[in-house]
């Protein structure tokens, strides 16, 4: 419940933030383009401008045998401090005391504009912020959403559908927003550049260059979904529980073959508790084939599963996953999601950390072992790469009997791995700082985009 509210909150806060933004620079967006269609019915009216000082302009016009003023001079839905093209007509008309051509709304005479220009820079400045930030504040009230609503019964009788959508749907949405950011930001920093010959920004193109490889791998993954949907798994038990067999097949409506054959992975993983990443408790594979049964195509398996996973903290998430790797690849065309129930009778808790406080004199507990002189060389190549508090932390979070094996898998390194391990921990502070360079290119490339649409554009 704590973790459930902590989510909650956090989806609030993004939903917040980011989809404020996103709503307000949809509203320039989309204002802008609207009053640009409701001008294009305008009456043009001659007018007399009145004053015209700093950019500010103001003029009266007469329409339906009635006096008006007006103070716009374009439709864009925020006003900015840049110079607008019908500035010279207003300067000229000012200067030599001529009629000023103005459109105005025949619905509404009080309504009117000097210029329907639309300002494609600064449209193209906040589509940015409209699509990306939208799309996470949305995306943020949906799971928001998802996590008030209760979830509905399963249905045993039909199994447990495959989850192959969502590689799908997260590279899409990665691959959205990617270009959602980068294809404005470069058209409007290649239009910049092309007026100002500095060739060299136009390695701004980058970016767009492998959007358009994201946007291929998305409808290749998408093909690929569409393709094999459809898959359900059903477990020859329901609920599926520990300590027994866990056995049942797959069928498929489409996309595979009597013959083909894949690799069935079946794997517990934890998530929460102590621990910051999932971790991997249990993990069983085997060869199957698909069978042709009266005309419906089918894959069996059959794992032998343990009584208790052992290892992680009591307040961490469990979950259970089967995976179907095609021959010769290491991606998952099918993944099945279930939760597994504890054995019959029996229930399931994990195993409990122990505190242990040290003893007077060094003196060690009867079950603990000296750690071998091996391992600290290796540990410490470990913590150079890692962090030396996060290895200690998670070995100690570890079982002792799963501790004492990578002690002693640690100590029989023989004197060449560990240099070669400490050699590439040598390389990881100027891997970090290339990394953190590379995003913060990234970055600044982004803004620098906005300001020049912001700032310096016309």
């Amino acid at each position: 419940m704590k973790n459930k509210s902590t989510g909650m909150l956090v989806a609030l806060l993004f939903a917040v933030c980011f989809g404020g933004v996103g709503a307000f620079a949809s509203w320039v967006v989309g204002g802008t383009l609207w009053a640009a269609w409701e001008a294009r019915s305008w009456s043009r009216v001659p007018a007399e401008v009145t004053l015209y000082e700093h950019g500010r302009v103001q003029y009266k016009y007469q329409m339906n045998e009635r006096t008006f003023l007006g103070r716009k001079i374009g439709i864009a839905a925020l006003e900015t401090d840049e110079v607008h093209p019908a500035t010279s007509r207003i300067e000229r008309a000012w200067n030599a005391k001529e009629p000023l051509e103005v459109l105005v709304d025949p619905d509404d005479p009080s309504r009117s504009v000097v210029d329907d220009t639309i300002p494609w820079m600064m449209v193209i400045g906040f589509l940015p912020f409209a699509l990306g930030f939208g799309a996470v504040g949305l995306g943020a009230l949906g799971v928001m959403v998802s996590m008030v609503v209760p979830e509905g019964a399963a249905d045993e009788d039909e199994g447990i559908a495959s989850d192959a959508a969502s590689g799908f749907i997260g590279l899409a949405i990665f691959t959205f927003l990617w270009n959602a950011i980068a294809f404005p930001i470069a058209g409007v920093m290649v239009f910049e550049i092309w007026k100002s010959g500095e060739w060299f920004g136009l390695l701004v193109l980058l970016f767009p260059a492998i959007g358009l490889l994201m946007i291929w791998a998305t409808l290749v993954s998408g093909f690929n979904w569409i393709r094999r949907r459809g898959a359900v798994l059903h477990p020859q038990q329901m609920p599926p529980r520990l300590g027994g067999a866990f056995s049942g097949h797959v069928s498929f409506p489409r996309g595979v073959t009597a013959g083909d054959t894949f690799k069935a992975v079946i794997s517990c993983v934890t998530s929460g508790g102590k621990s910051s990443t999932p971790v991997s408790h249990c993990k069983r594979e085997q060869q199957a084939r698909v069978s042709d049964v009266g005309g419906h195509h089918r894959l069996s398996f059959r794992f032998d599963t343990p009584a208790r996973i052992e290892g992680f903290a009591r307040d961490a998430e469990t979950s259970w996953q089967l995976n179907l790797f095609p021959q010769g690849t290491e991606t998952a065309a099918f993944s099945f999601n279930f939760k597994m129930q504890p054995p019959a009778g029996v229930e399931h808790l994990p195993e409990e950390e122990l505190a242990r406080e040290e003893e007077p004199h060094g003196m060690l507990e009867d079950d603990e072992q000296p750690v071998p002189a091996g391992v600290a060389p290796a540990i410490g190549g470990l913590a150079l790469l890692f962090g030396k508090e996060r290895i200690e932390k998670r070995l100690q979070s570890l079982p002792k009997a799963q501790r004492k094996q990578i002690e002693a898998q640690l100590a029989s390194m023989t004197p060449e791995q560990k240099a070669s391990l400490e050699k590439a921990a040598s390389y990881m502070p100027l891997v970090k700082k290339l990394v953190i360079a590379v995003i913060v290119l990234f970055v600044l490339v982004q803004v620098a985009g906005i300001v020049a649409v912001v700032l310096f554009s016309n």
